[in-house]
């Protein structure tokens, strides 16, 4: 971990991306590797947005329900209607690639893995969660691993506090198949998320920042391995 290393490992980024024909190059730092993230400033790569990973104590009383919601678990039998809903959600977000099949099937598939889904009106999804359990690992503050995933609102269905019922069902949810805390991610760019999750108790413990470079030079020479 020394600036040295550092700056090789972004040339050698930088030089790959080049080599490709890539139109910009970018590398993920840890929050707390100042000493990365000094090397990335000096080649001149610029901080474009962070990660963030939040977890919420158990020992936080949940808030009470904001509505009654009609909550089903959905799997594979469901899978192109939350796939579209998903997609749906999620058009517009910054760095979004449209989700495949064979992707949300493989997530549909892992064990301890639970999608649930809230339908309104004429019963399509409306708003998504995804809850990963597992007591074999740990989450950040030490016990069971429980993550809390592709939290969506559909389009039509925003304003009507869906994110934060759906937010406190699947803390229920978690906390009874044996969480003692909850984690997410939330990306900085999506402002109104994290103070939804901030306003629930959540805590930031750890980010990961994405640092950017436009390329517009050929290949460096540099030697990759």
């Amino acid at each position: 971990r020394s600036a040295d290393a550092a700056q090789y490992a972004v040339d050698v980024a930088t030089e790959l991306a080049a080599r490709h024909g890539d139109a910009a190059v970018t590398v993920v730092i840890p929050g707390r590797a100042r000493w990365a993230q000094r090397a990335a400033r000096e080649r001149g790569f610029k901080d474009e947005h962070s990660f963030h990973v939040l977890e919420r104590p158990g020992h936080i009383e949940v808030g009470p329900a904001v509505r009654t919601l009609p909550i089903e678990i959905v799997g594979t039998e469901n899978l192109e209607e939350l796939r579209h809903a998903l997609n749906q959600a999620y058009a517009g977000s910054p760095g979004f690639s449209p989700i495949s099949s064979s992707t949300l099937g493989e997530e549909l598939a892992i064990p301890g893995s639970r999608f649930f889904v809230s339908r309104l009106g004429a019963g399509q999804i409306a708003a998504t969660a995804h809850l990963r359990f597992s007591a074999g690992a740990t989450n950040p503050g030490g016990g069971p691993y429980a993550w809390l995933s592709t939290l969506t609102v559909s389009p039509v269905a925003q304003g009507l506090g869906l994110g934060r019922a759906m937010l406190r069902v699947a803390i229920r949810e978690l906390q009874a198949m044996g969480a003692t805390s909850t984690v997410l991610g939330v990306d900085s760019r999506n402002v109104r998320a994290g103070l939804l999750y901030q306003s629930e108790g959540f805590q930031s413990v750890g980010t990961l920042e994405f640092w950017t470079k436009r390329l517009g030079h050929k290949p460096t020479g540099i030697r990759c391995p």
